[in-house]
C-alpha cells in the first residue's frame, strides 16, 4: 500500500460557526486524492483561539503520524503455514480462528519492523495497537475473511467502523490484506477472489 502524504505538516483551517470553533483539514487516500474533514473544537465562549489552534494541531499530528506508520504496512502480507497447521486452524471455533488471525498479523507486522500490542479487553475499540521505532502509534482491527456460497470473501466490521486506522483481513492460508480505514465505508466489506491470485 503506497500512502501519498502531504508535506509535514499541513496547518489546517480554523473558523467560527454557530458559536463554536470549527477546525478543518485534508486527509489523503492511497492515490493522493484529498478529502476535506472537519471537527468542532469547542464553544468560542469557553475555548480561546490559541486553545482551538492547539486542538486542531493535535488532530492533524495524529492523522499524519498515522499516515506515516501506515506507509510501512504493505498492501499484502503472508505468513507461510503448512497443511497440518491449516487443517487444525480450520477446526477451531470462531473465537479460536479470530485469535489465530490476530497472532498471524502480529507475526507479519513484527517482520515489517513494527511492534504490535494486543488488546486485553474484549470490548476494546480495536484488536492491536502498532508502534513504530519512533514511537508513533496506529490502531489495527483484525478480521478473519469468510467465504460466501458464490466464492467471494467478505468481512464484517460491525461496531468498530470509525475506531481503527487500518483493517487487516486474514484469509485461509495465511494471506493478509491491509486496508486503510478511509477505504472502508460499509459494515460488510467485500474482497474479490482476484485479490488472492498474486502476492
Amino acid at each position: 500500500m503506497k500512502i501519498v502524504g502531504r508535506p509535514r505538516r499541513q496547518k489546517g483551517h480554523l473558523s467560527q460557526r454557530c458559536g463554536s470553533w470549527l477546525g478543518s483539514w485534508r486527509r489523503y487516500d492511497k492515490d493522493g486524492r484529498p478529502t476535506k474533514e472537519s471537527s468542532t473544537l469547542g464553544p468560542v465562549l469557553e475555548v480561546s483561539e490559541n486553545q482551538a489552534r492547539d486542538r486542531l494541531r493535535r488532530i492533524i499530528t495524529q492523522i499524519e503520524d498515522s499516515a506515516a506508520i501506515t506507509s510501512r504496512i504493505s498492501g499484502r502480507g503472508i505468513v507461510e503455514l503448512d497443511a497440518p497447521v491449516l487443517d487444525r486452524i480450520a477446526k477451531l471455533s470462531h473465537l479460536g480462528k479470530g485469535t489465530t488471525s490476530e497472532l498471524l498479523v502480529c507475526v507479519d507486522l513484527i517482520g515489517k519492523g513494527l511492534h504490535p500490542l494486543r488488546a486485553v479487553d474484549a470490548q476494546a475499540c480495536c484488536d492491536l495497537v502498532v508502534v513504530d521505532p519512533s514511537g508513533r502509534m496506529l490502531r489495527v482491527e483484525v478480521k478473519t475473511a469468510g467465504q460466501t456460497q458464490n466464492g467471494k470473501y467478505v468481512c464484517r466490521l460491525g461496531r468498530n467502523i470509525g475506531k481503527f486506522d487500518v483493517a487487516a483481513f486474514v484469509f485461509p492460508g495465511g494471506r493478509i490484506e491491509y486496508r486503510q480505514a478511509c477505504q472502508i465505508n460499509d459494515d460488510l466489506y467485500p474482497l474479490d477472489n482476484k485479490d488472492l491470485s498474486h502476492t
